[in-house]
């Protein structure tokens, strides 16, 4: 904010937790209601939550001058018909000191409804990026997100954390290409063609996770072995 003006804009999404009454939501009439502002750096996380990467997965939202906000996603089940796949709990304290919190069933279509979202937020960030690419940035990018402490009804042994597979050769192939000419400062053709012949997947795998911390230290180096 500049001179009371806006300086810049950020795409987000905007997830509002609604008590319902009567069979319908109250919404802007809820007094009780959390509404989640979900940036880029919440939106990795939440969308390797909902492809059920691990079994628990807590997201903290922190912004300045505003009470900290929480979203806790549970996989209870993989299931179709009825059974949701997913619980989603929001919780934040209001400015009375007040506790707020509401839990929500997720089932497959609300679990792809997000997921969509999340890609369109990938896109307004990256208009360039095809979602097929999106996805696998947003896998590679995630990290192993924070497994919340047990309570009495959910104990250590029930929430064993998901192993992950193996990283897709293909997959990571096409992740190095989107970094490697689109946020690598260099940006070398030849570089990005020859990580894709000659790296495992797993390779490839770490060096997207560092371009996403924007550490180029091995991509650079792999570049001086090319011109040495």
């Amino acid at each position: 904010m500049e001179d009371g003006r806006a300086s810049s804009a950020m795409p987000l999404l905007s997830l509002a937790f609604s008590n319902k009454a009567n069979g319908r939501y109250l919404l802007a009439g809820d007094p009780g209601k959390v509404v989640l502002p979900i940036y880029l750096e919440q939106a990795i996380p939440l969308f390797a939550a909902l492809r059920g990467r691990q079994k628990l997965t807590r997201i903290d939202i922190l912004r300045r001058g505003v009470s900290p906000k929480h979203l806790k996603i549970l996989a209870v089940g993989s299931g179709g018909g009825s059974a949701a796949r997913f619980t989603a709990t929001a919780y934040t304290t209001d400015e009375d000191g007040t506790h707020l919190q509401i839990e929500v069933a997720l089932g497959p279509e609300h679990v792809v409804h997000l997921q969509a979202h999340i890609l369109a937020l990938i896109q307004l960030h990256y208009p360039w990026m095809e979602q097929r690419t999106a996805a696998d940035i947003l896998l590679s990018a995630a990290h192993p997100a924070e497994v919340v402490a047990s309570s009495p009804e959910t104990t250590p042994h029930q929430l064993p954390q998901a192993e992950e597979s193996p990283p897709d050769r293909e997959r990571a192939a096409r992740a190095i290409f989107a970094i490697g000419i689109h946020r690598w400062p260099a940006g070398r053709r030849d570089v990005v063609r020859h990580i894709q012949e000659n790296f495992s997947a797993a390779e490839m795998d770490r060096l997207v996770k560092a371009g996403n911390r924007d550490d180029w230290s091995v991509w650079d180096e792999v570049a001086n072995s090319l011109t040495a």
